[in-house]
């Protein structure tokens, strides 16, 4: 009877966090649920609230919000994706591949208030986090489909849609899904962009993964521009040859920031760009008949 009693309390207290989020302040764990993809839980500690995966018994941070400044990003990969837009700095339609707790979408809703933003989560669980405790709200122009990135992405081709800039952020429990690696993929994504269009990817470097996961971007994208110095990185790719200076990257950024007052401030970014080959350009790629994204996650790089 105890053991009964345990496990309603149990219940009762994961289906009260589910309907009632807890104001900022609050400490410890504050959502925790098992989907058909992640078991999902999000913790609050010192006003920095997290979305973290567990997966065989190890839990990955996903996404990170300052419950006192919500629009500060926490994590610097949130900052680095805004990279994107030196490069397309009159973007009007932005696609995010994997939604987490939403916080570069919230980002672009907030200082590109006419920029159609679109997110691309496969898992509700996760929508129902973002919303309830990381301050995401959709409307219009900030939307969310719930369903496989690729899939969704065939969706889009099949109805012509175009976008500015794709962002690439799916993770599932420090890797990334396979399918969303390869090089079918991305030309499926180089498919989607615009004549102006850019591809934004969050890698890790600090494993094998990298350098196939950007050999496999390469072989799509002409250029790519890479920024992030410290923990993860953002590669652009672009569809067509293109070569940037430093004075026009920085002319770009004062433009952006004065029409986009953002609180990092876009002249930052120029400070994480590196100019330098950082990955080994010889090797295999990822392909939809070879992508072991997972066993190269585990491999770190020499």
């Amino acid at each position: 009877m105890k053991g009964s009693v345990s496990l309603w309390l149990a219940s009762l207290y994961v289906f009260g966090c589910a309907l009632f989020p807890a104001p900022a302040g609050a400490e410890g764990v504050l959502f925790e649920k098992e989907s058909m993809y992640h078991y999902v839980m999000v913790e609050e500690s010192d006003g920095i609230r997290k979305l973290r995966f567990r997966r065989k018994g190890t839990d990955y941070d996903e996404s990170s919000m300052d419950t006192r400044d919500p629009l500060r990003p926490v994590s610097d990969y949130v900052r680095l994706f805004f990279s994107a837009f030196l490069f397309c700095p009159d973007a009007e339609r932005v696609l995010m591949i994997g939604l987490g707790g939403g916080c570069v979408p919230r980002m672009v809703h907030h200082y590109f208030p006419d920029v159609q933003m679109d997110s691309v989560e496969l898992d509700p669980v996760v929508v129902e986090a973002a919303e309830r405790y990381f301050d995401f709200k959709t409307d219009a122009k900030n939307r969310v489909f719930v369903r496989d990135g690729r899939v969704q992405v065939r969706l889009f081709l099949k109805e012509r849609a175009k976008y500015d800039i794709v962002m690439l952020d799916a993770f599932r429990g420090g890797y990334i899904p396979y399918h969303l690696t390869t090089q079918e993929f991305m030309e499926q994504c180089k498919a989607l962009l615009t004549d102006r269009g850019v591809v934004a990817a969050n890698m890790r470097p600090d494993f094998k993964i990298y350098d196939y996961h950007k050999r496999t971007i390469a072989a799509v994208f002409p250029s790519l521009f890479t920024f992030g110095k410290v923990s993860n990185k953002i590669c652009i790719g672009s569809p067509v040859k293109r070569q940037v200076s430093d004075l026009e990257l920085q002319k770009t950024a004062l433009e952006l920031q004065a029409r986009h007052p953002i609180n990092f401030r876009f002249p930052t970014l120029l400070e994480d760009f590196i100019k330098e080959t950082d990955y080994e350009t010889a090797g295999e790629v990822f392909t939809d008949d070879y992508a072991p994204a997972n066993v190269l996650r585990g491999i770190p790089r020499e």
